[in-house]
């Protein structure tokens, strides 16, 4: 196996000046860096992984925080466009998921004296005022997706939900449907806050379009008695309390495809039709959306942690991003699980 010193020897320079044309510090001139390169690849020589991170103070990882399974459609669609967005940089990607309050709060705790990332993509938490002081101070690059405080970050990139749920609001109302209703996700929107915000946007849309508070619903999993647990339990509880409802909504707004599509099968189990009985609109446009023929907003979250990562990328280089705040357009996919109202 080559050594350092023996690419030195083929190199024609001394052992220190291999170690930071590989290093790529610059202090090399072009040609000279270029021809140790050669002779490297020549001796199938790199540098291991340890000894480049002790010499740049670098541990070449990413962190990706998130709150969702790494199996769920949206996490794996960032975790890929992470992955695609760091690919070739040397740059480890390192997933860090948190379900629980106490597990968000000890990380975030930890993060000022934590010397093991270089850089750190986060997704929508409730975070506190304490925790987003801290999070201001941090001295490690911080790009955020989808954050309800992007200000507070180094950069971030956001999906608009405001006009993503005027459109499917819109288009309910277009439909006549007179009575409407939005669908928590099945986990707390106390921690799911993509969910909490759409539930707002979702108000403001049909306070806008003239619908008034008694022909607006909302049902959310933090509503659902203590005792029901398991998706299919929250289902069958949404169910349950959207069809003995006063307000009788005809046409729902889910906060996620997932949320849409179990629900559609939540009112085949009693009987009920979409979208003879009720009109439901989802939110991503996942695979199987097209499918189930849901009417849907697409976004795409590959896209979109491709971008963070790319953004990432510059800031633990010390390098200005251009646009620090990007904000994607989510856009209305009509298919058959929404019609006219009755």
């Amino acid at each position: 196996m080559a050594t350092l010193q023996d690419v030195a020897d083929r190199a024609g320079v001394s052992v220190s000046t291999v170690s930071r044309a590989l290093h790529e510090t610059g202090q090399v001139k072009s040609e000279t860096s270029q021809r140790i390169r050669s002779v490297a690849d020549q001796l199938h020589f790199s540098l291991s992984r340890s000894a480049s991170s002790l010499a740049s103070g670098k541990t070449m990882r990413v962190v990706y925080l998130t709150y969702n399974n790494l199996n769920t459609w949206y996490t794996s669609q960032c975790m890929e466009g992470l992955y695609t967005g760091l690919y070739g940089t040397g740059y480890d990607l390192i997933p860090y998921v948190t379900t629980v309050k106490e597990d968000l709060d000890a990380f975030i705790e930890e993060l000022p004296s934590n010397g093991n990332l270089d850089g750190l993509v986060l997704t929508s938490f409730p975070f506190t005022e304490d925790q987003l002081t801290l999070l201001r101070g941090l001295h490690i690059p911080t790009v955020a997706i989808d954050s309800n405080s992007p200000d507070v970050f180094d950069a971030s990139v956001m999906l608009d939900n405001k006009s993503a749920m005027y459109s499917a609001v819109q288009l309910l109302q277009r439909l006549g449907h007179t009575s409407i209703a939005y669908v928590g996700d099945l986990l707390s929107d106390r921690f799911f806050i993509s969910s909490r915000t759409r539930c707002e946007y979702f108000l403001d849309a049909a306070h806008q379009l003239g619908y008034g508070d008694d022909n607006i619903e909302v049902f959310t999993r933090d509503d659902a008695k203590p005792e029901v647990n398991g998706s299919q339990s929250i289902i069958a509880q949404y169910v349950s309390s959207i069809l003995s409802s006063p307000k009788k909504p005809t046409a729902l707004c889910a906060s996620t495809d997932y949320l849409a599509m179990s629900l559609i099968h939540g009112f085949r189990e009693v009987g009920v039709s979409v979208p003879d009985d009720f009109s439901i609109v989802g939110f991503d446009d996942m695979e199987c959306a097209d499918l189930m023929d849901l009417t849907t907003l697409h976004q795409d979250p590959l896209k979109t942690a491709k971008l963070a990562a790319e953004k990432l990328l510059k800031l633990m280089k010390g390098e200005e991003v251009e646009e620090r705040y990007t904000e994607m357009k989510a856009s209305l996919v009509v298919r058959h699980s929404t019609k006219r109202a009755s």
